[in-house]
C-alpha cells in the first residue's frame, strides 16, 4: 500500500473537524481550480522515469481554499490512460458524483477529456487528492489541500503555550500554512510493478525513495538487509517461490 503523508508542519488549523452544515450561505464563495494531467518524463530522485504530472509537477498545486467554499476542480485528463481524481477525506454529502471513484461514482476520465467535480467544503484542516484509478497513485498524481476554518471556529492556542510571543508565531504559522508531503516513490510504474507482482505471486516491497515535497534520493535496502528483517511467515511464503531468495525490488 502506497505511503503517502500529508503534513501541515508550519500549521496548527485542528484537522478533519467541523463538518457540520455552514450556518450563514451568504458568506460562501466559489473557488475554482484546472489540474492538467499528462504522462511525461520526470526525476524526482534523480532517476528518470515517466510519471503521471499534475500541471507539470508532482506533486501536484496545493489547493486552498475556506470552510464552507463551493469548490470546482476541472480535471483536464491529457495523459494515454483513463484516471480520476478523489478527495481524500471530504465528506461530499450532497455530491456524491464528486468524490471520483471510477465505476462507482463516476465514468473514468478518457484521454483527451475533461470532468468537473464540485463540492462544498464543509471541513477544515488538512487533505489530500490523489488518482483513484488502478494504481496510479504510485505514478505520482497526488496533492495536498487546505481549508482553512470559519473565523468563529475556537483555536486555544494558549494551551499549548501562554508565552504571547509563542502565540503570535502560531497564528502566524496557520495564516501561512506549508505543506510537507511524504511520499514513497518507485523507480517502476504501477502497470510493470504490478504485472512483476502478478509474475512473481510475491508483492516488490522495496520503494527506491522517500520524497519529501516531491524531492528525495534514492534509497534502496540490499538483499542481504531485507533477507535479514524476514518475518517467519514471509520466510515460509518465500520458500514457495522459485530460486527462494529476495531481488534487489524485494
Amino acid at each position: 500500500m502506497l505511503l503517502c503523508w500529508l503534513l501541515c508542519v508550519a500549521s496548527l488549523v485542528p484537522t478533519c473537524h467541523g463538518g457540520r452544515a455552514p450556518t450563514d450561505d451568504r458568506r460562501a464563495r466559489s473557488r475554482t481550480f484546472d489540474l492538467t494531467i499528462s504522462w511525461e518524463r520526470y526525476a524526482p530522485d534523480g532517476f528518470v522515469r515517466e510519471m503521471l504530472l499534475v500541471n507539470g509537477k508532482s506533486p501536484g498545486p496545493v489547493l486552498e481554499m475556506e470552510q464552507d467554499d463551493w469548490v470546482v476542480v476541472r480535471v483536464h485528463n491529457k495523459s494515454p490512460f483513463n484516471t480520476s481524481v478523489h478527495f481524500h477525506g471530504i465528506v461530499q454529502q450532497g455530491t456524491p458524483w464528486s468524490d471520483g471513484v471510477p465505476g462507482v461514482t463516476q465514468r473514468p476520465i478518457a484521454p483527451g477529456r475533461d470532468f468537473t467535480y464540485r463540492f462544498r467544503a464543509a471541513q477544515y484542516g488538512s487533505y489530500w487528492y490523489h488518482a483513484h484509478a488502478r494504481s496510479q497513485i504510485e505514478d505520482g498524481l497526488y496533492g495536498a489541500m487546505v481549508i482553512r476554518p470559519r473565523p468563529e471556529i475556537p483555536k486555544p492556542f494558549h494551551l499549548i503555550s501562554e508565552a504571547p510571543a509563542a502565540v503570535r508565531a502560531m497564528q502566524h504559522a496557520e495564516r501561512h500554512v506549508r505543506p510537507l508531503i511524504l511520499y514513497d516513490l518507485n523507480h517502476l510504474t504501477s502497470v510493470q510493478r504490478a504485472d512483476i507482482t502478478a509474475r512473481a505471486v510475491v508483492e516488490t516491497t522495496c520503494y527506491d525513495a522517500i520524497l519529501f515535497n516531491g524531492k528525495g534520493r534514492v534509497t534502496c535496502l540490499s538483499e542481504e538487509d531485507m533477507a535479514a528483517n524476514l518475518t517467519p511467515g514471509q520466510r515460509s511464503s518465500l520458500s514457495t517461490v522459485p530460486g527462494q531468495k529476495l531481488t534487489d525490488k524485494g
